[in-house]
């Protein structure tokens, strides 16, 4: 049996049963992916605006996006990647952990509804928030940052991966055997 992927939120663990390793869906385009292949973790996703427009895309690791001001700036080591939207504020979070990834995003869809995943900001064991708002809608929490700007002075400076951990097996964990369609789901 394959070996899958498991992504960390917060507290949790989700292991990605999927052929895709999807996560979140909207129609037929994944919003994330996490994949193992050939032992190499492979990260894809879509990165939009508030109004639905597409910023940025990484697709198994390589990744591009339009010129600033759209993507304002991104800070990476060799086993993260945080990238910030021209607010200032952070869209996506990825860091390998070796036996998992943890993950924090804003997640758009086409429509503008927004999906914000990260560590639950004051749950004492560490779980995990999932936070869907309508298009145009700010999100109900915001995910902090882990590496620090601007990155033309600080490149590679990301202290707050030390605090990020692998949670224990037999804590929270869930299996996800398909994308979620959360944009369908949520389409208002």
């Amino acid at each position: 049996m394959p070996v899958r992927p498991i992504l960390v939120i917060g507290g949790s663990r989700l292991v990605l049963e999927s052929k895709d390793g999807t996560l979140f869906s909207d129609g037929p385009d994944s919003l994330l992916s996490v994949r193992l292949t050939n032992g190499k973790l492979l990260i894809s996703t879509r990165i939009r605006n508030d109004k639905g427009d597409l910023l940025a895309e990484m697709a198994d690791n390589e990744w591009s996006h339009q010129s600033r001001p759209a993507i304002f700036d991104r800070n990476y080591t060799k086993n993260a990647l945080e990238i910030r939207d021209s607010k200032g504020d952070v869209v996506l979070q990825a860091v390998d952990l070796g036996p998992a990834i943890y993950a924090a995003a804003v997640l758009r869809c086409r429509n503008g509804v927004s999906i914000t995943i990260g560590p639950h900001p004051v749950a004492a064991r560490g779980g995990a928030m999932v936070d869907v708002t309508t298009p145009g809608a700010a999100p109900n929490f915001h995910v902090s940052p882990i590496c620090e700007y601007p990155s033309e002075q600080k490149l590679g400076s990301c202290p707050g991966i030390s605090a990020i951990r692998v949670p224990e097996e037999g804590g929270q964990e869930y299996k996800i055997y398909a994308g979620i369609p959360v944009c369908k789901l949520f389409g208002w």
